[in-house]
């Protein structure tokens, strides 16, 4: 708590309260800053925090604007690895595996505010005459991996889509962050859809220590059905769950050999699987690409049993 910072010079009322102030509308899941307020004027509630008056939501706004993100990102690793030692992810594990998820989120969107990060799309919307007309809506989109095998579910880090960029691209910018946030894997099994699961995704797997479970869907049908003929044709076995317009692969090969899986280039450009012991560099050349396209559905490393 005391390496929290924002941007204002000698503030009367220090970071870590700004910060408090929001946990606890958080956690009482106060309706309006109003309500905060009125919280705030309660002495016991300025004592805990160490102030020595209440403040309002000018204080607020500006400290949350200028508020150094580093620090924060370093306590809620702390706290998620305190969570770990204290045995709190234990519960619920899958034969002995922390399983963690990655899928993108979508946390606000406006038609009038914007800033240099958000996002952009045209929708139709009706107009007073119920007339249906094209505007322009902005939003903040982000990727999230959180851990799903524990009654405790915490988020373990969230990147932020920035314009021009794919949900695959700041998958990639997170999954790099992870070992660097949290040094040894901290999970063992990531679940990944098929937006996510590209190439350098893949190839990231291996050497972090992560096993991999792909859910396809219908879209992807040509990945599914490469990594079904994989396994066929490997000594060892796989899982297939079925549902409507999904299927999720897991594959378990045997002994010490694993088969390293590269992306080549489809008829449709989606991308298939091959298998072997060569190394990337021996491959021959691949043919130029454009787009996210080029994805090798796979699980990079085997899943262990």
């Amino acid at each position: 708590m005391p390496r929290l910072t924002d941007a204002r010079q000698d503030p009367e009322i220090p970071p870590q309260a700004p910060f408090l102030a929001m946990f606890h509308g958080f956690v009482f899941r106060l309706p309006s800053v109003p309500q905060l307020e009125a919280d705030w004027a309660e002495p016991y509630l300025q004592q805990w925090v160490g102030v020595k008056r209440a403040f309002r939501d000018d204080t607020l706004r500006y400290s949350l604007c200028g508020f150094a993100l580093e620090p924060l990102e370093q306590m809620w690793v702390d706290v998620n690895r305190r969570l770990k030692r204290n045995k709190a992810f234990d519960a619920g594990r899958v034969q002995g595996r922390i399983v963690a998820a990655l899928d993108g989120i979508e946390v606000l969107s406006s038609y009038s505010r914007c800033c240099d990060s958000c996002l952009q799309r045209r929708v139709m919307i009706p107009d007073s005459q119920g007339h249906p007309v094209e505007q322009i809506q902005y939003y903040h989109r982000a990727v999230g991996c959180q851990i799903v095998s524990s009654p405790v579910k915490p988020m373990l880090a969230v990147e932020w889509l920035q314009p021009g960029e794919g949900e695959d691209t700041a998958a990639l910018r997170l999954l790099t962050r992870l070992p660097e946030l949290y040094g040894s894997p901290f999970v063992d099994i990531l679940l990944l859809d098929s937006l996510d699961a590209q190439a350098p995704v893949l190839k990231l797997a291996a050497p972090v220590g992560w096993d991999l479970v792909v859910s396809l869907k219908q879209q992807a049908r040509e990945l599914y059905q490469n990594a079904m003929g994989l396994f066929t044709h490997r000594a060892g076995r796989s899982m297939v769950h079925h549902s409507p317009g999904r299927e999720t692969v897991c594959g378990k090969p045997v002994g010490h050999r694993r088969a390293d899986i590269y992306p080549r280039p489809s008829a449709t450009g989606a991308g298939r699987l091959v298998a072997g012991n060569a190394h990337p560099e021996s491959l021959p050349a691949r043919p130029a690409r454009s787009g996210n396209h080029g994805t090798a559905m796979a699980l990079g490393h085997h899943v262990r049993s």
